[in-house]
């Protein structure tokens, strides 16, 4: 719920003075399920695997609240939507109750997502995601990356 809630306090302003593009980051802790990828709040208390549902946010939500919460509400109908999950894509042991599959195609559920989307994940099925050098306060090497300056995602480094 606190992840859903800061998603629509962030798009909220957003319905006055639509943009072009919604660029949506999320870094931090994530797990996989077979075809959804699940954001973790910090105060997340994973037990048993009902907690992914009632405790976390699925890409499927989250590309369904951007929709209903902005799309829905605003004009304009060429905005981009870009989603940057910056987490892993782990099952963690004590969560599995079956076997996990060969599965890549992550695309958020038809009508509930916008008409333009791009959804961008830093590691693959099944693994964890490198968090970076603590010590130096550094992104991941996956932002770093893509927010860097040969990359052109940005003008510059934001790390």
């Amino acid at each position: 719920a606190s992840l859903e809630l800061a998603l629509k306090e962030f798009v909220a302003p957003l319905i006055s003075a639509p943009p072009r593009i919604v660029l949506v980051t999320f870094d931090g802790h994530g797990i996989r399920d077979r075809g959804t990828m699940y954001l973790v709040p910090a105060n997340a208390n994973l037990s048993e695997h009902a907690d992914l549902a009632e405790q976390c946010l699925s890409h499927h939500q989250l590309f369904g609240l951007l929709k209903k919460e902005l799309e829905d509400k605003i004009k304009i109908e060429d905005v981009q939507f870009i989603v940057i999950l910056n987490m892993c894509q782990y099952l963690p042991t004590f969560l599995k109750h079956h076997e996990v599959g060969f599965m890549e195609v992550l695309e958020p559920c038809g009508s509930s997502r916008p008409r333009h989307w791009a959804l961008c994940t830093s590691t693959a099925n099944g693994t964890k995601a490198d968090d970076g050098v603590a010590e130096q306060m550094s992104c991941s090497p996956y932002l770093q990356e893509l927010l860097s300056v040969e990359c052109g995602f940005l003008e510059k480094c934001v790390c």
